[in-house]
């Protein structure tokens, strides 16, 4: 009887330990295609030639609803596939790869991915990579903001920014680190996953 109830007792803590778990991954969840469409929009693209990541996954509406989306059920609203799996981080990191590569060759040629007059001067500024000017914190700072606001805290933006300064990327060519530091910022959990 006492194994039994050991027993018991053992698989009720872990059940109860089961619980902080599933509400943390509920509270990780990504924000979902459309509203990262939308921040990227906002951040990046002109007011008439909004940001969208459909072209990124193949023109295929159902690879892009596998970023997190939401759907009526039975006259509710239901948020599905936001949970991070080995599939969507997969899609967000080739859907992403692409937008930071886009970004990277705006430093070589005009045509291609369309972003806003603000957000092309701080492009502009950080495309003369490897000069010390794309090196200052202002430059590198205007960077960040453009693209993450301020939704990271400080200290991610200076372990980002310390990344590029000593890492094989201080002297590569501007179209390359440029297009990391974009990738690199995308892809963080504080832009992509909800509060």
């Amino acid at each position: 009887m006492r194994f039994f109830l050991v027993t018991a007792a053992f698989a009720f803590l872990v059940s109860c330990a089961g619980y902080p778990s599933m509400a943390l991954a509920q509270a990780t969840q990504f924000r979902g295609h459309a509203e990262i469409e939308k921040i990227l929009s906002h951040r990046l693209a002109p007011a008439d030639k909004p940001l969208t990541l459909l072209p990124y996954v193949g023109n295929q509406y159902g690879l892009l609803n596998l970023l997190g989306s939401w759907a009526q059920s039975g006259g509710v609203s239901v948020f599905s596939n936001g949970l991070p799996n080995a599939v969507n981080m997969l899609i967000w990191y080739s859907s992403l790869h692409g937008i930071a590569k886009d970004l990277g060759a705006k430093c070589t040629q005009s045509n291609g991915l369309a972003i806003n007059a603000e957000f092309a001067k701080t492009l502009q500024t950080i495309c003369a990579w490897p000069a010390d000017s794309a090196k200052s914190e202002s430059t590198m700072l205007a960077f960040w903001l453009g693209i993450m606001d301020y939704s990271a805290p400080e200290e991610e933006f200076q372990a980002w920014r310390a990344f590029f300064l000593n890492s094989s990327y201080q002297n590569k060519s501007a179209g390359e680190t440029v297009s990391a530091m974009s990738l690199s910022i995308l892809m963080s959990p504080f832009l992509l996953l909800q509060n």
